[in-house]
């Protein structure tokens, strides 16, 4: 159901018909830190613990565009290592607001909500019928995502510009049975180019 719901989410967002405006597209690149924290109070720990890469790439569509606001809704694929733990691909819907302070400078919040694709590090065991432990081979766990980011952009010239973002990434479940909801926190720096 929920991809069906993320199929038809992206489908609407292409017929939307945006605002008459030189640049309605964008891309983007962002790599950070991702660290097992809680929200907001975990930001200190993504620059002092161990590094844990998170990478990003996403495309996304301008809803509306005004001088001082926009809207923005994001496709974006990611691939992060939980050390120990997991590797994981997130695929993640985002609907962006922008306020414009001015013409270089502006800040961001965005809902974010999507598929999760973990690929554990450990390997998986099961009693086969003699008595005696098997490997059980696995493609990964499908999961959902979903969270919150808030950021700021600084424009580099007319097309692209940096980005500084912090987002809260919730895993469901992670664990049924001990840990069904995991918070991740994910610092990251990155840039966008408008199309």
């Amino acid at each position: 159901m929920s991809r069906f719901f993320l199929i038809g989410l992206l489908v609407f967002s292409l017929s939307i018909p945006s605002e008459a405006q030189e640049f309605n597209q964008r891309i983007s690149l962002r790599k950070g830190n991702i660290g097992a924290t809680l929200p907001i109070t975990g930001i200190g720990t993504l620059l002092t613990d161990v590094y844990r890469p998170y990478l990003e790439i996403g495309h996304g569509w301008a809803l509306r565009q005004r001088e001082h606001h926009s809207f923005w809704l994001d496709v974006n694929l990611g691939y992060f290592n939980h050390r120990f733990i997991q590797q994981a691909l997130p695929l993640m819907a985002s609907l962006q607001y922008n306020y414009h302070f001015n013409q270089k400078i502006s800040a961001f919040s965005a809902l974010n909500a999507g598929y999760i694709h973990a690929f554990p590090h450990e390997g998986r065991f099961v009693v086969n019928d003699q008595g005696a432990y098997e490997k059980k081979r696995s493609l990964g766990r499908p999961q959902a995502g979903f969270g919150i980011s808030l950021g700021g952009n600084y424009k580099l010239d007319h097309r692209l510009s940096a980005q500084l973002s912090y987002n809260v990434l919730m895993q469901a479940p992670f664990v049924n049975t001990y840990v069904p909801l995991l918070p991740y926190g994910i610092l990251q720096v990155g840039v966008q180019y408008l199309l």
